[in-house]
């Protein structure tokens, strides 16, 4: 029902951004926000997915320096016995 009601107002010719300009400053603030929300959502959520795979990454990173330093310690302790 609310999607419908909105395709109908959002559709409406009499909701131009030079009317809605005219008529209210706070309705042309909305109507100016719905129009980056919707530019700007998908750039989120690209985003929060590229976040999620750099914590993978350094989590990886992490477990590969320890690693690292895993070896350097043996060998440095191969090193003393010699």
């Amino acid at each position: 029902m609310k999607v419908k009601l909105r395709a109908t107002y959002i559709n409406s010719h009499k909701l131009q951004h030079e009317v809605v300009e005219n008529v209210s400053k706070a309705a042309k603030s909305l109507y100016s926000y719905s129009h980056v929300a919707k530019e700007v959502e998908p750039k989120r959520a690209k985003v929060k997915e590229s976040m999620e795979k750099l914590e993978l990454m350094q989590q990886a990173l992490a477990k590969k320096k320890f690693e690292l330093h895993g070896v350097e310690d043996k060998k440095t302790q191969q090193v003393g016995l010699i």
